[in-house]
């Protein structure tokens, strides 16, 4: 686990807390993260990342985690809302997620351009917190940011090239 740098922030904490705020953005307010001061962001972005990352190494001792026996999960397992992404040769996307509220809708939303994406209808999520949903992505080609959220707030950020 990299914290990142300015110089190198690209599959690091410090990458992952911009997209992040892009998508939060795209959320918001509806529209792209303007590109103004994001030089200064990212300087920001990994300050914190670098900070968090040495503040948990510092005070690893502090973390005990225990699962409730009747759970069926091990100490190791940490379940925060997770993306996988694939692309056909024909462009379609396929997400599969995990770790989601159990029977949700999930909204999926696509960056640039700025896209609430509809495959005819929204995922939803099984008991267990899980869906696979297929759609065509917008026009252009690249690479973009697709986030999927459902209505507890449970949110994840995957890059996807098309």
């Amino acid at each position: 686990m990299a914290p990142g740098s300015v110089a190198n922030f690209t599959a690091t904490l410090t990458g992952a807390i911009e997209d992040a705020l892009k998508m939060e953005w795209l959320e918001y307010k509806n529209k792209p993260l303007p590109n103004v001061a994001a030089d200064d962001r990212r300087v920001l972005f990994a300050a914190i990342a670098q900070g968090v990352l040495a503040f948990l190494k510092a005070h690893e001792a502090d973390f005990k985690i225990t699962a409730p026996e009747h759970a069926g999960l091990s100490t190791n397992e940490f379940q925060a809302p997770q993306l996988a992404v694939s692309v056909a040769p024909n462009r379609r996307v396929t997400l599969t997620g995990k770790f989601f509220g159990g029977n949700r809708t999930v909204k999926v939303r696509w960056e640039d351009p700025n896209t609430v994406v509809s495959g005819g209808t929204s995922p939803s999520t099984n008991a267990q917190g899980s869906f696979t949903y297929a759609f065509d992505p917008p026009a252009g080609s690249g690479q973009r940011l697709v986030s999927a959220r459902d209505a507890s707030g449970a949110v994840a950020v995957v890059r996807v090239t098309v």
